[in-house]
């Protein structure tokens, strides 16, 4: 614990964002499993352990992906939220933002799933626009 009380502000939050984020996905992916185990129960448990493994990684590229805006332009005087309150509100409403589009992206695939049994994919986004 002390070795992350040495790191600079700036880089404990967005680990601990990672984390969070993280957590969520991984906790959207074991609601979609208890959701609809029953459409497949005669998968071994290995097969679901392999498929949480490559969810978590998909979850930990996405979370990175989130946070690399912070990383890469916290370092402008403007938009450090560790000195500004500015810029405290901008990365606020980048965060719920994105944590809003991808709530709602999730359960839009639980709705899509439920429905036609079959996982979102771009044909059916498709049929937004």
């Amino acid at each position: 614990m002390k070795v992350f009380r040495r790191l600079p502000r700036r880089i404990r939050f967005v680990l601990v964002l990672i984390g969070l984020n993280v957590l969520m996905f991984t906790l959207f992916r074991v609601i979609f499993w208890m959701l609809f185990r029953s459409t497949a129960p005669e998968a071994p448990g290995s097969d679901f352990l392999w498929a949480l493994y490559l969810g978590f990684k998909f979850d930990l590229r996405l979370s990175l992906l989130i946070c690399l805006p912070v990383l890469a332009l916290s370092w402008i005087p403007g938009l450090n939220f560790v000195r500004s309150s500015i810029a405290k509100w901008i990365w606020l409403v980048y965060f719920v933002a994105m944590a809003a589009f991808l709530i709602l992206t999730y359960f839009v695939d639980l709705a899509h799933y439920d429905y036609l049994h079959d996982r979102l994919n771009a044909s059916a986004v498709d049929h937004i626009l």
